[in-house]
């Protein structure tokens, strides 16, 4: 039960710290239109009365309801980053500013994609009936469990695999989520002490400066997290959702020969 609560705490986390920026952000860009603009009425103001904690009940209800928001279209992103360059690998002789940024997106580092297509060959070759002159539908499967595998966390409740993979992806969505917002948080902080449109710039190129390293940080966080999974499947520790479904299609295949 507290690996599950400690996972739930960690989720929370991320969403409160995204959504205080995002939400505190917004607000200082808006203060002087929402001053202007709004009038409180008598339902809001007698909300706020119920106690002298609403307010802040309600604005941490805000913030997790919009870094929740915030974070699952982020992990979408991340995902289809992850599904786009699956099948990449970094070479020698590219550009080493492309190497460098396709590096930064790999969803497995180097010796984890190696080791896990590896596994994947060889248990299709021993559970599947393999045909040199289809090949295609190897790699097919190659690839269908290198994407799998970017999912799996499901598969992991209850194991001891599941905390520290939590933790390790946990550590990717924070920074991740987090330093994209950097310059967004940067400029709203020159915004409202200084209000010139040159302060605004410096703060917001140096937001993206602090951003660009802390975001490929959170990217490395993410690679890790898959090469976890990737690992403890080259090791037979773990399955990919196909490659069960390979072993028991293999298994009633068996049963049903011996029974003929």
């Amino acid at each position: 039960m507290f690996p599950a609560l400690l996972s739930g705490i960690r989720s929370l986390r991320v969403s409160l710290v995204t959504g205080a920026i995002l939400v505190g952000s917004i607000y200082i860009f808006i203060y002087d239109l929402l001053v202007n603009a709004i009038a409180v009425r008598q339902s809001a103001r007698s909300l706020f009365e119920i106690s002298s904690y609403m307010p802040i009940i309600l604005i941490i209800f805000l913030c997790v309801t919009v870094g929740s928001l915030y974070t699952t279209l982020l992990e979408g992103i991340v995902d289809r980053l992850h599904r786009k360059t699956v099948h990449r690998e970094i070479v020698g002789k590219s550009p080493l500013w492309e190497r460098i940024i396709l590096r930064s997106f790999l969803p497995y580092s180097d010796s984890a994609r190696k080791r896990l297509v590896e596994e994947v060959v060889r248990f299709y070759r021993e559970y599947s009936s393999h045909d040199e002159s289809e090949n295609s539908r190897e790699e097919k499967f190659v690839e269908k469990v290198l994407i799998e595998t970017l999912w799996m966390e499901g598969k992991l409740a209850g194991t001891a695999l599941e905390s520290p993979y939590d933790k390790i992806r946990s550590e990717g969505e924070m920074r991740v989520s987090s330093g994209l917002l950097l310059p967004v948080a940067s400029a709203a902080g020159a915004h409202s002490v200084f209000g010139s449109n040159f302060h605004l710039a410096v703060s917001l190129l140096g937001g993206v400066f602090v951003a660009v390293p802390m975001v490929n940080y959170g990217l490395y966080y993410y690679r890790k997290a898959n090469s976890f999974l990737a690992h403890h499947i080259a090791d037979g520790k773990l399955l990919a959702p196909s490659m069960e479904t390979l072993k028991r299609s293999k298994a009633k295949l068996l049963i049903a020969n011996k029974d003929g």
